[in-house]
């Protein structure tokens, strides 16, 4: 919140309440801002776990391929003699090697896990950067009698705007906004019932 307990006599009752609707403003939008950075970065742990358990199915699928590309050379030499015995098996490991093969290729796109991790890893300090800004406005300007509504409302259309470039950059997975949602809950809870036991 903003320090309106040190706020200057010389501001208007209509200045007084104009700073205190901004203040309410920057407050919402802060704690979007802390929530929706949690939630990226739950994002990114979720898809980089995803990335380490896919390159342990890319590696087991390496190795069935390579056993496939050697098994479809040498079933041509075994084919005569073990008749349709040795087939199956040919075909399966050949098949281990496509999968292996669409694997590669589908961890160079933009939507592998890794790429993924990486980006939700960016957005997420893209949102604290705006947390720690409005949070800065609030300290240093709402109060100051040398900063009048107009400049406020300035600061305020940079923030709105850094926040529509975050939102623009990439969407919050609605999953992880609502566990972090809830997990704020809990910690708020439990912050007031110390606070009630102890005070």
């Amino acid at each position: 919140m903003g320090i309106e307990n040190s706020k200057p006599k010389q501001f208007t009752p209509f200045e007084i309440q104009r700073r205190k609707e901004i203040d309410a403003l920057w407050t919402g939008m802060r704690q979007h801002a802390r929530i929706v950075t949690r939630a990226h970065y739950l994002s990114a742990d979720h898809w980089e776990e995803r990335a380490r358990n896919m390159e342990v199915v890319k590696t087991v699928l390496g190795s069935c391929g390579l056993a496939g590309l050697g098994g479809v050379s040498f079933s041509k030499v075994l084919k005569r003699k073990a008749g349709g015995a040795i087939g199956s098996s040919s075909m399966f490991a050949t098949g281990m090697a496509i999968i292996y093969s669409f694997s590669g290729e589908y961890m160079k796109t933009s939507r592998n896990p890794a790429a993924l991790a990486e980006k939700y890893s960016e957005a997420g300090a893209n949102w604290k950067e705006l947390h720690d800004m409005i949070r800065m406005d609030q300290k240093l300007w709402l109060w100051d009698p040398n900063v009048d509504a107009l400049a406020l409302e300035k600061l305020h259309e940079e923030l709105l705007d850094k926040k529509f470039q975050n939102n623009k950059y990439l969407k919050t997975e609605i999953w992880a906004y609502k566990q972090v949602k809830e997990e704020m809950k809990i910690e708020e809870e439990e912050k007031k019932n110390f606070h009630d036991k102890y005070h």
